[in-house]
């Protein structure tokens, strides 16, 4: 479940694919270097397991999660789908399976109903 922390000073959020395609999508939480933006080595390393399907873009004075020496880790949510995720899930959806269209910067998502 995402901490409200999480979401508080968010932005926007990014999308990166057509929703039309994605009737659901995993939420989770990513650690970024930055508040805003997503570079291709860290969409990378994220879509080593799973396809990013979007991600949270914070405010611009946003508060770090956390400061590792000098540098400022943030915490943003991420929609993700795995591999074979809709073969798996033909009838249903993961626990974590959120409406894309649904989603709303500062808005926990509300996990859908059913299998």
């Amino acid at each position: 479940m995402i901490d409200e922390k999480i979401v508080k000073y968010e932005k926007n959020i990014v999308w990166l694919v057509d929703l039309k395609d994605y009737p659901w999508v995993r939420e989770d939480t990513a650690d970024f270097c930055q508040a805003q933006g997503i570079s291709k080595s860290h969409q990378s390393r994220i879509e080593r397991r799973r396809k990013l399907i979007g991600y949270a873009d914070l405010k611009d004075k946003a508060p770090p999660s956390y400061t590792l020496g000098t540098k400022k880790h943030y915490f943003r949510r991420v929609f993700v789908v795995r591999d074979g995720d809709y073969l798996v899930y033909q009838y249903g959806h993961p626990a974590e399976g959120v409406d894309p269209l649904k989603v709303k910067p500062k808005v926990k998502a509300a996990v859908m109903r059913g299998c």
